[in-house]
C-alpha cells in the first residue's frame, strides 16, 4: 500500500524526517513531506515517489527505484533549486542522478506548477526522462545532455540559455513545452553548439511543441549522404506538434553559430522535407546567424537552412536504357517536380561533347512518380546518354549518364534463368571471349572471361536491379538486359 509521512513540530511547523530503515512497497507510493529528508536506507516502490523538502540528503549508495514518478518539490514554494550543483536552496547535486536515483523511472519531475522560486542547473547527463515545473526562471548554467530521453518544460517557465548552457539533443530524446496562443518560447537545444529554435504560436490555440536539432543534413533526411553542391546549415530542426496548423500558423527564428555554415549560403531559404527537401516559399528574413519565417501553416517535421539554389525542379529516381530491334530505348522516372518545363535527351560518343537529339515535356508541378520514355531509332554502337531537364525559370539539373551498346546482329546469346539469384547461365558464347556487366547508370560492376559454351557467372553480390550483359564480337557488340532478384 501507500506510505506517506508529514513531519511537524508542537507549532505545526515542519521538522526534519531521518529514515535509515529500507522501505519497499507493493502496489503503493512513498511520500514524505518534511523541512528536510534525509534518506539512508533503499527505498522501492512501484507508484510515485513524491519528496517535498528544503533540504534533501542521501547516505553513502542509497537508492530510490521506482517505475513509475519521482517528484522533488520545494516544501517552501519560493525557495530556488540547485541542479547539477548549481547554486539554490533545495540542492540536487549531479551525483543523485548518477548515483542515488535508479534508472527507469518513467519521469523526474522537479517544481510544480505553484514553484515560484527560480531554478540553476549546472551540467548534467540524463538517465531519465525530466520534466522541470514552475513559474519562475530556469537558467541553463551548463550542457544538460538528454540522449534518448525528453525534458518537459512547464508552460510557465522562462528559460535562459546561452552558449555554454543549453539542452543537448544528441539522440532520439525532445525538448517540449505548451506555448499559448500569442506567446513565444525560445526552445534552448543545441548538439555540438548551441542552435535554439524560436517558435511563435499565432495560431488561435496554445499546443505543445516538440523540438530537437541534429548536427547533420542528409539527402533523405534521416538516411543517406550529405546534402552538397551548395550552401547550407550544418543543421536539421526536428520540430513537431500536437495539433495540425491552422490558417495563421507560427513564426519560426532559426540560430546558429558562425562555424556552422558549410560553403556559401548567398540568398538563405527555408527547406521542409515531406518525401524530399523542399523549399518553403514565404516572408522571410535572415542575417549571418539567424533566419525567420512568418506564419508557417503547413505540416511540421524537419527544417533545414540552404541556399536558395538548393532546391532543384526534378527529383530523379532512375534513368536507364537499351537496345531494341536496333533502336535505343531510354526510360526515366522522377519522384517529384517542381516547376519543370522539359527533358532533352542529349548523347555523345566521347563525354565531351553532347549533343540534342530530342526533347520531352516535363509534367510540371508533381508530387508522385512520373515515368517517361523515348526511343531513338537506328543508333551507333557504344552511345553514351544523359538527360538535361530545365525548368520553367530556365534553371536546370542533369542526370547520371549511361551508356547504351547496340548491334544490328540478332542477339545468339541467351541468359538465364530471368530475373536470376546468386548465379546467371550464358549460352552461346565461345570459350575465352570477353564479357562486362553494367548497372543501369551504365557502371561496370563485374566482367569476366568464358571458360565454355556453357558457363555461369556469380551475381551474388549484385543488388536487385536491371543489369546489362556485355559481349564483343566480330559479328558486332550485344547488350542483352536481365534482372536480379533477391
Amino acid at each position: 500500500g501507500n506510505i506517506t509521512f508529514t513531519g511537524t513540530g508542537a507549532a505545526g511547523t515542519t521538522t526534519g524526517v531521518d529514515i535509515r530503515t529500507p522501505i519497499t512497497t507493493t502496489g503503493g507510493s512513498i511520500t514524505y513531506q518534511a523541512n528536510s529528508i534525509f534518506i539512508d536506507a533503499n527505498h522501492t516502490a512501484t507508484g510515485n515517489i513524491s519528496l517535498t523538502t528544503n533540504a534533501l540528503a542521501f547516505g553513502t549508495n542509497r537508492l530510490l527505484t521506482s517505475p513509475a514518478e519521482l517528484i522533488i518539490t520545494p516544501l517552501t514554494s519560493t525557495n530556488t533549486i540547485g541542479i547539477g550543483g548549481a547554486t539554490g536552496t533545495l540542492q540536487l547535486p549531479a551525483s543523485y542522478f548518477t548515483t542515488n536515483f535508479a534508472d527507469g523511472f518513467s519521469n523526474i519531475r522537479i517544481g510544480s506548477v505553484s514553484q515560484s522560486g527560480n531554478m540553476n542547473t549546472n551540467a548534467i547527463t540524463l538517465r531519465d526522462p525530466l520534466s522541470i515545473l514552475g513559474t519562475g526562471t530556469l537558467s541553463l548554467g551548463g550542457i544538460v545532455t538528454i540522449g534518448n530521453h525528453d525534458i518537459h518544460l512547464g508552460a510557465d517557465l522562462s528559460v535562459t540559455a546561452n552558449t555554454s548552457g543549453y539542452f543537448r539533443t544528441n539522440g532520439t530524446g525532445i525538448v517540449r513545452r505548451s506555448i499559448a496562443t500569442g506567446a513565444s518560447f525560445n526552445f534552448p537545444v543545441g548538439n555540438t553548439n548551441y542552435n535554439p529554435v524560436q517558435l511563435t504560436n499565432i495560431d488561435g490555440a496554445a499546443d505543445e511543441f516538440r523540438v530537437k536539432v541534429r548536427d547533420e543534413v542528409l539527402q533523405n533526411n534521416t538516411t543517406g549522404s550529405s546534402v552538397t553542391g551548395f550552401g547550407f546549415v550544418t543543421r536539421t530542426w526536428d520540430i513537431s506538434k500536437t495539433s495540425a496548423s491552422g490558417p495563421s500558423g507560427v513564426n519560426i527564428s532559426f540560430q546558429w553559430a558562425n562555424g556552422n555554415i558549410s560553403g556559401t549560403m548567398a540568398s538563405p531559404a527555408m527547406y521542409h522535407f515531406g518525401t524530399s527537401w523542399q523549399r518553403i516559399v514565404g516572408t522571410q528574413s535572415a542575417t549571418a546567424t539567424s533566419f525567420n519565417f512568418g506564419g508557417f501553416t503547413g505540416s511540421f517535421g524537419s527544417f533545414a537552412i540552404k541556399d536558395a539554389s538548393a532546391v532543384l525542379p526534378v527529383r530523379w529516381l532512375s534513368f536507364n536504357g537499351r537496345c531494341h530491334n536496333g533502336n535505343t530505348e531510354l526510360n526515366w522516372s522522377t519522384a517529384s517536380e517542381i516547376n519543370s518545363s522539359h527533358f532533352t535527351v542529349e548523347r555523345s560518343n566521347t563525354t565531351q561533347v553532347w549533343t540534342a537529339v530530342g526533347r520531352v515535356a516535363a509534367a510540371g508541378n508533381s508530387n508522385r512518380t512520373q515515368s517517361y520514355h523515348y526511343l531513338i531509332p537506328n543508333t551507333d554502337e557504344n552511345t553514351r546518354y544523359r538527360l538535361r531537364q530545365v525548368d520553367r525559370d530556365g534553371r536546370e539539373s542533369f542526370s547520371s549518364i549511361i551508356t547504351v551498346r547496340c548491334s544490328s546482329q540478332t542477339n545468339t546469346v541467351k541468359l538465364y534463368p530471368n530475373p536470376a539469384h546468386a548465379v546467371l547461365w550464358i549460352d552461346g558464347l565461345s570459350a575465352g571471349m570477353n564479357y562486362y556487366i553494367t548497372n543501369a547508370q551504365g557502371k561496370q560492376v563485374l566482367q569476366g572471361q568464358i571458360q565454355a559454351s556453357n558457363h555461369h557467372i556469380d551475381i551474388s553480390r549484385l543488388a536487385a536491379g536491371t543489369y546489362f550483359l556485355l559481349v564483343f564480337t566480330e559479328k558486332g557488340n550485344q547488350s542483352i538486359p536481365f534482372q536480379v532478384k533477391q
